[in-house]
């Protein structure tokens, strides 16, 4: 009857090149520097963006879309002066798709930090507070106006 070892460490080492190179390359990689290391683990954007929190923050641009269009159809001026010149050069239209980039770079941004739910949690959570100040004064102003 044969007993069957286990090489040790130091064995397989001698015996496998690659298996030698990847733990020489972990030994030497910083745990600093372990952050930096790219990782496909099979998650897409969709693994930090919360549908119903994005599902508002669309809300509130379509909101201010509208408020915005119905405002400008009425005589009023945008304040915003960069939405006020994409206005001005691509009309409506253009108002609309300067949305879409604001809602690209939030879904976006996020995937590129340390903490990609986080990063896109306190990004819809600041842009839903400021859209709703910006929605419900266009409200007040359309109110104001048409009363």
């Amino acid at each position: 009857m044969s007993v069957l070892a286990v090489p040790s460490v130091s064995e397989r080492d001698a015996t496998d090149p690659a298996e030698r190179w990847m733990r020489r390359d972990d030994e030497f990689l910083l745990e600093e520097d372990r952050e930096y290391v790219v990782r496909d683990d099979g998650r897409s954007w969709w693994g930090y963006v919360s549908p119903a929190l994005f599902g508002a923050v669309l809300a509130v641009m379509v909101g201010d879309v509208v408020t915005t269009g119905v405002g400008m159809a009425m005589g009023l001026s945008e304040l915003n002066p960069v939405a006020s010149a994409v206005i001005r050069e691509a009309g409506i239209g253009g108002l609309v798709v300067l949305k879409a980039t604001a809602a690209a770079v939030l879904v976006l941004l996020p995937g590129v930090t340390g903490d990609a739910r986080q990063t896109f949690r306190a990004g819809s959570a600041l842009y839903l507070f400021v859209g709703l100040v910006v929605v419900a004064a266009n409200a007040w102003t359309l109110l104001a106006v048409a009363g």
